[in-house]
């Protein structure tokens, strides 16, 4: 029983982030002197509703609550609406980033979200863009955390932009996630070793 216990966590806390949502990620960072978004994830949109089709580049507006990645070319997207969250993310007007590559998607407004055209839900997305010559501070950017989310229970998901946000490197979680693991097989093992005894 016991080794069946130790298995059953050791499966369930391996498990745990793989079958999370992380949703959507986008981070803008200040590199040199350009802001390059960089974006990622997937998108369930089992309680969005289809509203139509917009055509859109890269682009930003922190006072409408809007920031795009992918590229500079004017590509059809897919709206959805039924998200909430903030209404503005800094003070700035509509900036177009100045290259890009990747899938086209981003907030709009903190009830919309745009999606690469005929988009399946879950599937994965991945762009950057940049602004070139541009600052938090031209661009009307506060730095800071912005989350909009939308659906329930197994349907939940969110989109966050991260301006100017530390993120931890892949490393640094593999290792807490090493950690904790040797914290709960080591504790483990001591309550083995005093039912024995």
């Amino acid at each position: 029983m016991k080794k069946s216990l130790w298995f059953g966590c050791m499966v369930l806390l391996l498990a745990s982030p793989a079958t999370s949502r992380a949703g959507v990620i986008i981070n803008m960072e200040q590199i040199g002197p350009n802001v390059i978004a960089t974006g990622g994830g997937s998108i369930d949109t089992t309680n969005l509703t289809f509203i139509g089709v917009t055509y859109n580049s890269a682009w930003v507006w922190a006072g409408a609550s809007a920031a795009v990645v992918g590229g500079h070319e004017i590509v059809p997207e897919d709206v959805y609406r039924g998200i909430t969250g903030p209404s503005s993310f800094g003070s700035g007007i509509q900036f177009f980033a100045t290259s890009g590559s990747g899938d086209g998607f981003g907030v709009v407004a903190d009830t919309v979200l745009d999606l690469p055209s005929d988009y399946i839900s879950g599937s994965l997305l991945s762009a950057t863009s940049t602004w070139s010559g541009s600052s938090f501070s031209s661009l009307g950017l506060t730095p800071g955390s912005y989350t909009w989310t939308w659906g329930t229970g197994a349907h939940a998901d969110s989109f966050t932009l991260n301006i100017g946000v530390p993120v931890p490197e892949h490393t640094t979680l593999t290792m807490a996630l090493f950690v904790g693991l040797v914290g709960i097989g080591a504790r483990l093992w001591s309550r083995r070793g005093a039912i024995r005894g």
